[in-house]
């Protein structure tokens, strides 16, 4: 049985409602999870004006987001090159160039990172550790986004 949400009749706003076939039975009258389109969720950074020292990100697979030194990570960049380079913040997502692999990497760092990668940065009020696991998922690759937890305290 898939588990895989069904699209119902729209919500008063127009925009559909997704329900999923398998529902605790104290949701099974409640109405359908609300969608957010990704443009609403996240801005898309390009802020080339760092404070000059930050490090530079190695964005990888395995570490996400992470300073060059802490590491095994060698490659050269000039000056030059370093000056095009984007401004990252703690909680930015950054979609990998192994991005068809799903690769989009969290940063637990302020640094900067090659004009190559997608920047992107949520909304305040979302959960900096839903999207951390939830783009590391294996779902991820298979579903849509459905929901996005606020911070809670």
């Amino acid at each position: 049985m898939s588990h895989k949400p069904n699209l119902t009749t729209p919500k008063p706003d127009g925009k559909p409602a997704l329900v999923p076939k398998l529902r605790f039975p104290e949701f099974r009258n409640a109405e359908g999870w609300d969608t957010t389109p990704g443009d609403e969720l996240f801005e898309q950074i390009n802020n080339r004006q760092a404070p000059a020292g930050l490090p530079i990100l190695a964005i990888t697979q395995e570490h996400g987001a992470i300073p060059r030194d802490l590491i095994d990570y060698h490659v050269s960049v000039t000056d030059k090159s370093v000056e095009t380079y984007k401004e990252v913040l703690p909680g930015d997502l950054i979609i990998s160039l192994r991005s068809f692999q799903g690769g989009i990497e969290y940063s637990d760092y302020h640094g900067i990172c090659s004009q190559a990668y997608v920047i992107l940065r949520k909304r305040p009020e979302l959960s900096d550790l839903f999207f951390k696991q939830h783009f590391k998922s294996h779902s991820f690759r298979y579903a849509p986004l459905i929901v996005a937890p606020k911070n809670y305290s």
